[in-house]
């Protein structure tokens, strides 16, 4: 991320200064000179900090997200040249509303109300009530968020605020497994970088790799790879749409619920930070304040309308031309809308082969590691697809004025224009972006990378077509009409090698004539066993249902004496089959 800025400026990361900071304390946390110069010398603050687990108790959410906010409204009210606050939300805050406007709606519940409610209940009572608090909200985050809205509303026009809702995507910060500060920090801590490797307190940023990480700070931003800045595909992170795309680029997700005709609402990572950055400059230099607090809603609304089909497709086809490495199967993966479908697809293509990968690892005495993926991968899907199976519309009105305030220059700068985007260009520099700065993967082993990936495309298709006779000869042993549709194809199958031998294998129906001895006939369906060898049942061959079992055509295995009619059949079938 910093390569092309220390390639071009690298004076101006001498200029950043880091201070520790945590929201879950009064004051943030921040020493006390260090908090006087924030009050003396901060102009512009952007509240990014939150936690982005969408399965985190309600308390916790409230705690971080919601007093979090608290916490920082109560340090920027008293700072002497505020010119903008900009607090960073969700486009999924309101999940009530099928349409949301650029407005803040009022909370569910009275914010001051829970928050004092959360300070005697336990995280378990709080988890028991949660139900009833969270009502139409699918999880404590995107309520928590809601109720952080509310409160940064009611301190404006008193504070100069607004509030910027990006839509769908993560970015994250991680932290480093042995960290130079005070080690009790938690996922609500915040920084304004990511991946800042080692030594915050005033030494140089290196690119040197360090132990891999322990924990991972997550900024609610809710963006997709970027589009330009730093560079096209940018990415840092496996969360929201980016894991999906390696996930599937791996073979490890196969299927997940969604609706293909819905809008899949997504916004590129530089393009949301520049709305953020223009929208402080928009409230810095407006005269006055308007009635209601300045909200924008920074998605894709009607300019720009792709399905959750057409992203799978456009995916498929960036995945096809720059292929991941090492992948566990061919990333076939498909979006479907039916829920029992899905779980019978995920049961097949996702648990079954974790277990049988870990069963390998097992034998081998190699650490297993599948099935806890895709414990991680249920989840992640679960939350996620219930994004994927609604739709949402948004006004964007004055998020797309926000340009207005800009030069000519600074609107090149600082673009906004989502229109412009080529959605193939767009997909194909985000699987890039996911195999360099996610998968560590380097381009130059990209030959290697589509070898592997057009092997399995073979074997992906040999199984498929092996299941999908397996499949029918099954039903073909319990279905007439389809044996005979493949009655004129039968001398042909079974002449191919393996397949003819091992899928196309069901009850051959034998008519025996019986005429003369019994007055009648009868059909008898021929079969094979692994273990017998050939059986034989007849539907009219006296009480004793049972079917004849024989080491080989012709030689039956049976204790009891056989009746007239049943040696007729046995003459007459032996003479049939030979």
């Amino acid at each position: 991320m910093f390569a092309r800025i220390r390639e071009e400026k690298p004076h101006v990361m001498k200029k950043l200064i880091m201070i520790e900071g945590d929201v879950m304390y009064e004051n943030l946390g921040v020493e006390q000179h260090l908090l006087q110069q924030l009050l003396e010398e901060v102009s512009v603050v952007f509240n990014f900090a939150a936690t982005l687990k969408l399965e985190a108790p309600l308390k916790v959410g409230l705690e971080m997200n919601t007093r979090g906010t608290q916490r920082v409204l109560e340090v920027v009210k008293g700072m002497k040249n505020l010119a903008a606050f900009i607090h960073l939300s969700t486009a999924f805050c309101y999940p009530d509303y099928e349409k949301l406007d650029e407005k803040v709606h009022d909370p569910p519940v009275d914010p001051h109300e829970i928050l004092r409610a959360a300070n005697w209940l336990t995280e378990e009572q709080m988890s028991t009530l949660a139900p009833s608090i969270l009502q139409a909200h699918p999880n404590s985050y995107t309520f928590s968020k809601r109720l952080a809205e509310a409160l940064v509303s009611e301190n404006y026009p008193r504070l100069p605020a607004a509030i910027v809702r990006p839509s769908i995507g993560t970015l994250a910060i991680e932290i480093l497994a042995h960290p130079p500060y005070k080690i009790d920090l938690g996922s609500c801590d915040f920084y304004l970088l990511p991946k800042i490797k080692e030594n915050l307190r005033g030494k140089w940023f290196t690119d040197v790799e360090e132990a891999p990480y322990e924990e991972a700070i997550e900024w609610n931003s809710k963006l997709t790879p970027s589009y330009r800045e730093p560079v096209p595909g940018w990415v840092d992170n496996l969360n929201g749409p980016a894991g999906v795309v390696v996930g599937a680029g791996k073979g490890v997700i196969r299927s997940m619920l969604c609706y293909g005709d819905y809008h899949a609402e997504g916004i590129p990572v530089d393009i949301a930070i520049n709305a953020i950055i223009v929208s402080a400059y928009y409230v810095g230099i407006q005269k006055g304040r308007t009635p209601e607090i300045p909200v924008f809603n920074v998605t894709s609304g009607d300019d720009r309308i792709t399905t959750w089909k057409e992203a799978l497709e456009f995916g498929k086809a960036a995945g096809r031309k720059y292929p991941f490495e090492g992948p566990l199967w061919y990333p076939n993966g498909n979006i479907r809308s039916n829920k029992l479908i899905h779980n019978l697809c995920v049961f097949f293509f996702h648990i079954i082969p974790a277990y049988f990968i870990d069963f390998l690892m097992l034998i081998l005495g190699q650490k297993r590691f599948m099935v806890r993926i895709q414990k991680r991968i249920s989840v992640g899907l679960e939350m996620l697809q219930y994004f994927t199976t609604r739709e949402w519309w948004f006004s964007i009105d004055k998020y797309k004025s926000l340009s207005s305030v800009l030069g000519p220059e600074d609107s090149k700068t600082f673009s906004m224009d989502i229109t412009i985007i080529d959605d193939q260009s767009y997909a194909e520099n985000g699987v890039i972006g996911g195999k360099l700065y996610c998968m560590k993967e380097k381009m130059e082993n990209l030959p290697k990378a589509r070898l592997q990936h057009n092997i399995l495309y073979v074997l992906d298709l040999l199984v498929t077509v092996l299941f999908y006779l397996y499949v029918l000869s099954l039903i073909a042993s319990y279905s007439e009409t389809v044996r005979q549709i493949l009655k004129f194809g039968g001398p042909v199958t079974h002449t191919l090698p393996f397949v003819g031998k091992t899928v196309f294998v069901f009850p051959k129906v034998v008519q025996v004539d019986l005429q003369g001895s019994t007055g009648d006939s009868t059909e008898v369906n021929v079969g094979h066993n692994k273990k017998w060898g050939s059986t034989i049942a007849c539907s009219s061959c006296g009480p004793n249902t049972t079917p004849w079992r024989r080491a080989s055509i012709g030689l039956p295995y049976r204790n009891d004496v056989m009746t007239e009619r049943e040696t007729k059949i046995e003459r007459l079938l032996f003479k049939a089959l030979r």
